[in-house]
């Protein structure tokens, strides 16, 4: 036929055409994010962490928080994830309970998370994070790309590898390469500052109501 499994060697091409890829478009502001979940111990009666490689939560600092929950034993306890603004209005915040919200700044090089109300007991905090991809160690990593991410890196790989192999690029594919850069050029473009994006949600968040 037409299409044929690629051979070891062709697998192998490709993973260094992949990293070699990567590895540019960082050094060109333009890197790649994945999403990652992480787990960190919190304690009682702490409310505050800092976040990034030194830090109290010593990892590379997040770009984006997309989710997190505490865990105690066996139970999952989602967190809201508010705004500095909805956090600000927040009167009273040495109240101790199971959390229920959780803030984070974005600022560089150590972000800080802020969670309320502050933990009654020690839990494991768990979060989604979005993270800087400036190479893949092994093909058999696995990665969690947002909407968008995965089809930039495979169509823009796809363009390079038919030019390694002497293919045409057809204009479909030149393009739908080009929108994925786009998709990447617009979430750096993001974190440039430290607006708060809401996700799926539109307008204001109230305190007593939430999203409007």
């Amino acid at each position: 036929g037409r299409y044929e499994d690629p051979t070891a060697d062709e697998f192998n091409d490709a993973f260094i055409e992949l990293n070699e890829m990567l590895g540019e478009w960082s050094n060109n502001s333009m890197t790649v994010y994945a999403r990652t979940l992480e787990s960190f111990p919190i304690s009682t009666g702490d409310g505050e962490y800092t976040i990034g490689p030194g830090a109290d939560f010593d990892t590379e600092r997040p770009m984006f928080i997309a989710r997190a929950y505490v865990r105690s034993g066996q139970i999952d306890y989602p967190l809201q994830i508010i705004s500095i603004e909805a956090w600000s209005a927040l009167q009273n915040k040495s109240v101790g309970s199971v959390p229920k919200y959780l803030c984070w700044d974005n600022n560089s090089p150590l972000a800080t998370v802020r969670i309320w109300p502050k933990p009654s007991e020690n839990y494991t905090l768990f979060m989604l994070q979005e993270k800087p991809i400036t190479s893949i160690p092994s093909l058999d990593t696995e990665l969690e790309f947002p909407v968008g991410r995965q089809s930039a890196v495979t169509n823009n790989l796809a363009v390079r590898l038919c030019a390694d192999y002497s293919q045409p690029v057809s204009a479909e594919l030149a393009q739908r390469a080009a929108q994925g850069r786009e998709v990447i050029d617009r979430t750096i473009r993001r974190s440039l500052n430290l607006d708060y994006d809401t996700g799926d949600n539109v307008g204001p968040w109230d305190f007593n109501r939430g999203y409007s």
